[in-house]
């Protein structure tokens, strides 16, 4: 029994003296993104048109639903369409076949104002995000991730993080290029952050960026699997030595 416990204590000794470095993972190259598909929702609230701006490829349909309880109209400055009062709930669509720009208003509040610009090519998707944080950690702590994008038309992007553990952080605000967000694990094993970015003109979405993480860290030792085996039999043995190994 005395030698097994010298022994434990020597690898208690080795593991609190190993630095452990985060692994660097190779930046994502960004990727030339691909056209949006041929079809753009709008929609009304707050008495304004969301997005306000569209870019669309030739023959694209564009519908504008109203959320709002009050009616709006859909107006082209150039008398190219016309809706009728929509209600609460109601759409109306358009077809924009030519390459052109077409702004338009609101028949019952003419200083809500959009624009639809038609040109070929389209609407383009923000670039692949690149994403930084941590590779390695202990779970049950908060670790920052770090998404940087930008959308070619210059257009404010919004970003969503899947976690890889059945959770995500849901769409963000809309910023210019750059987002931070914490998350930490529940559990051990290894993760695949995804993270995807989408564009306020359109909602195009960009290229799925990968980033694995592993939690806990993990220590390539000798007697390692024996101190994982030895803490599922026995729980409540040295507890710092579990803490500092993520257990």
């Amino acid at each position: 029994m005395k030698k097994i416990i010298g022994i434990l204590i020597c690898i208690f000794m080795t593991i609190s003296t190993i630095s452990i470095t985060a692994e660097q993972n190779d930046m994502n190259t960004i990727v030339f993104p691909q056209p949006t598909t041929n079809a753009v929702t709008i929609t009304i609230y707050q008495q304004a048109f969301h997005p306000d701006l569209v870019i669309i490829e030739p023959n694209t349909k564009v519908t504008w639903i109203n959320l709002e309880p009050l009616p709006h109209q859909i107006v082209s400055d150039d008398d190219f369409f016309r809706s009728d009062l929509l209600g609460q709930g109601e759409s109306y669509n358009y077809t924009f076949e030519k390459e052109d720009s077409y702004p338009y208003h609101d028949g019952t509040h003419n200083v809500t104002k959009g624009k639809v610009i038609v040109h070929i090519g389209g609407n383009q998707p923000p670039f692949k995000p690149i994403v930084q944080g941590q590779a390695n950690g202990s779970i049950k702590t908060n670790y920052n991730f770090t998404a940087i994008s930008f959308d070619p038309e210059g257009s404010k992007i919004s970003f969503y993080f899947d976690w890889g553990d059945n959770t995500n952080s849901g769409w963000s605000e809309w910023v210019n290029s750059t987002i931070t967000m914490s998350h930490s694990w529940t559990r051990k094993g290894k993760f695949t952050v995804k993270v995807q970015a989408k564009d306020f003109y359109a909602n195009a979405t960009s290229v799925w960026a990968e980033f694995p993480v592993k939690m806990p860290v993990s220590v390539d030792i000798p007697f390692y699997h024996f101190i994982e085996k030895l803490f599922e039999r026995f729980p409540h043995i040295f507890p710092i030595l579990r803490h500092m190994m993520g257990y």
